[in-house]
């Protein structure tokens, strides 16, 4: 990602984990969410993670999903 020019963080926090990223994403003025996918429990044709599911429902951000 370093030499692809993309910009991005890593940041350590608390709380309750969806609501904190997404939160923490506009705060710092994020143009988008990218996030992998590992859970099982997926809805209906969205196969994805709890954690991304809240992220995608709490976020006013775009969210991409990848495996």
């Amino acid at each position: 990602v370093q030499d692809s020019g993309v910009r991005y963080t890593q940041d350590v926090l608390s709380g309750p984990v969806a609501q904190t990223i997404a939160a923490h994403a506009a705060r710092i003025g994020c143009d988008a969410l990218v996030m992998g996918r590992h859970g099982i429990t997926g809805e209906g044709d969205l196969p994805a993670g709890s954690v991304a599911l809240k992220v995608l429902r709490a976020s006013a951000l775009p969210v991409m999903l990848v495996r």
